[in-house]
């Protein structure tokens, strides 16, 4: 059996250090949402254009200057696309969840896919995204659930489905 102790020998501080610059890349690096949400570019050349690789690590929507929804996922950027442009609720948990939060009466995880397309081309799209990469896999789930605790994200709730 485990001790409350042997959480400081795994070293949580050393996890916490990072969480400021983490912070403050997520707010000072954000870009507006309709980049991805374009009709006419994809993946590949959104990474191309932003010279990226694809990554582990976390994204963030923001409306203004409020954090709206933070995820993590091992292919950052093929999940924001899937976010703004998906169907599913896999795909796009971030609509999912502003749409229940529209209509309690909707079925779980089946929101029809005209109003999944009605929250990412007018309420997603005019947002802005941040995202930052984070290898390891502990720091990665304790900052998500970091910054949506720090920035009071609207639609985090980590809670179990």
């Amino acid at each position: 059996m485990g001790s409350i102790s042997k959480i400081k020998y795994h070293n949580f501080e050393k996890y916490l250090k990072n969480f400021e610059e983490y912070i403050n890349v997520l707010e000072n690096n954000k870009f507006p949402a309709d980049q991805i949400h374009q009709k006419r570019i994809g993946e590949k050349t959104f990474l191309n254009l932003k010279g990226l690789k694809n990554f582990k690590g976390l994204y963030a929507f923001w409306k203004k200057e409020d954090l709206m929804y933070v995820g993590v996922s091992k292919y950052v950027i093929n999940k924001l696309f899937q976010e703004i442009k998906g169907n599913t609720y896999k795909e796009a948990i971030f609509a999912h969840k502003i749409a229940y939060a529209d209509n309690k009466d909707l079925p779980n995880n089946k929101v029809p896919k005209p109003i999944i397309k009605k929250i990412q081309d007018t309420q997603i799209s005019k947002m802005q995204i941040s995202y930052i990469e984070i290898n390891n896999d502990i720091e990665l789930y304790l900052f998500e659930i970091f910054a949506a605790l720090y920035f009071e994200s609207l639609f985090n709730t980590f809670e179990i489905e």
